[in-house]
């Protein structure tokens, strides 16, 4: 099995509606990496700080975000929805069958306050995952 990648709950999301934007540069190559690498078998596993994804954003301080308030709010809000807890370890495959079992409603509620929230980007990846593939 892949080495295990670290996660944030909330990035569980961002991944699945990832479409090459973010906060820099490098931010932006950093997360098309990573989405590009995982696979159906890529281990994460979950965590309360900063992750592999935010490595290079302009708002890490260390191992926590300069919105941390606003982080751990999007982080516990999907630990809930998706049944996560600080340190489980769970495949690509598993956290997309947890996130396609969630509505649109869901994800809003659980996106509150997130800045790419209107954008809709994770509402049609939500929208594409739950579709049956023809």
């Amino acid at each position: 099995m892949n080495a295990k990648i670290l996660y944030r709950p909330h990035h569980f999301f961002c991944t699945l509606g990832f479409q090459g934007k973010g906060y820099s540069k490098d931010f932006i190559k950093n997360f098309s990496a990573i989405k590009q690498d995982l696979t159906d078998e890529t281990l994460l596993k979950v965590t309360l700080k900063t992750d592999a994804i935010c490595a290079p954003c302009p708002h890490r301080q260390g191992s926590l975000c300069d919105k941390q308030s606003k982080i751990e709010t999007l982080d516990q809000a999907h630990a809930d929805a998706l049944r996560l807890s600080e340190g489980d370890e769970i495949t690509w495959k598993e956290a997309q069958s947890r996130l396609a079992s969630l509505t649109l409603d869901d994800h809003r509620r659980i996106c509150k306050g997130c800045r790419w929230l209107d954008y809709g980007l994770c509402a049609q990846a939500l929208h594409k995952l739950k579709s049956p593939l023809l």
